[in-house]
């Protein structure tokens, strides 16, 4: 894992991308009052609190995002430059059998995240 720091600095080939598609996509799903919204391998929170979380308020009123992402030094990070009321980062290991999600989720969003992933089975 990157520094996040270092991360959040260099990331803007990932930003770019999710400010062409996160509109497109968001735009073409169905939105209800109190969503519960996943962005799985959330990294620096940036995409997160800025890409994400204004197009899904426009969308539908009170949502609720998380962010999560394997690495505690990224969580940590977004926890503090990346902060918002309705959004909350947690430290998860998906790919462990008992990873368990505080809540179900109405819409998940993943970006730049399978190269992360070591267990190729």
């Amino acid at each position: 894992m990157y520094d996040p720091d270092s991360y959040d600095s260099y990331s803007e080939f990932q930003r770019r991308d999710a400010k062409e598609l996160l509109p497109y996509l968001v735009g073409q799903m169905d939105w209800r009052k109190g969503r519960r919204i996943l962005d799985f391998g959330c990294g620096s929170g940036f995409i997160t609190k800025n890409v994400l979380l204004p197009l899904v308020e426009e969308k539908c009123k009170a949502p609720l995002l998380y962010g999560i992402d394997l690495s505690r030094q990224m969580i940590e990070f977004a926890s503090v430059k990346y902060t918002a009321p309705n959004v909350t980062y947690m430290v998860m290991d998906l790919l462990k059998e008992d990873s368990e999600f505080p809540c179900k989720f109405d819409k998940i969003f993943s970006s730049h995240v399978l190269h992360w992933i070591q267990d190729t089975e």
